[in-house]
């Protein structure tokens, strides 16, 4: 009974500083701030076979075993940002974004997850959409403090089906294989100004579903 008073207790105190908080605009935060935005490849680009792309485990999952899913839904379409990427990059300087993290999926890159088949199409379309985001200023640095910058992450969880076909992340081969994906990303996006990566989104989860 003691801990449910306190922690009505503690609820009415949070609501009552909520009250006094007042409403804020970009104006008021530091001219160095960052407001930043963050996405995922399988949650944004739809596009799930468009141009050489191959499966991944969400595209075996969702067509498989819909029924894993509350809704049914996929990601074949998502917010189709595959097709609709400079509309999104217009809607982040729209929102004052000046750092923007998006994941590279490794089945439209390398579609069988290995680097002896590299897809043209997968290359072209990151490269497009670091173009965009250098033309929009979504990228440049200041000697002082970042003005804007863009992170890209490696592994978003979205390993491809051939890969997890031979046993997923478990099976120690896969360290080798990523190697290959990491040294092509280098190779292909490293001298467009991506200098931030993210090897695994969130590793510890990753590891902990394995």
């Amino acid at each position: 009974m003691d801990i449910l008073v306190t922690l009505v207790i503690a609820a009415t105190f949070v609501l009552s500083e909520a009250k006094t908080v007042k409403p804020t605009d970009k104006d008021e935060f530091p001219p160095d701030f960052i407001f930043g935005a963050a996405t995922a490849s399988y949650q944004v680009e739809g596009g799930w076979m468009s141009n050489g792309k191959g499966w991944n485990i969400w595209d075996t999952l969702t067509h498989q075993r819909p029924d894993y899913i509350f809704d049914k839904s996929n990601g074949d379409v998502a917010c189709d940002s595959y097709h609709k990427y400079k509309e999104d990059i217009q809607l982040l300087k729209q929102l004052g974004v000046n750092f923007y993290r998006f994941s590279i999926s490794w089945a439209r890159i390398l579609p069988k997850g290995y680097a002896n088949y590299i897809n043209k199409y997968g290359i072209d379309y990151y490269n497009n959409l670091i173009n965009e985001l250098l033309a929009n200023s979504i990228n440049l640095c200041s000697m002082s403090f970042i003005i804007t910058i863009f992170q890209v992450t490696m592994y978003h969880w979205d390993l491809p089906e051939e890969l997890q076909d031979i046993g997923g992340w478990p099976n120690i081969k896969l360290a080798d294989y990523f190697e290959d994906y990491a040294r092509l990303l280098f190779t292909h996006f490293g001298d467009k100004v991506v200098k931030l990566w993210i090897t695994f989104n969130e590793p510890a989860s990753l590891w902990a579903a394995t």
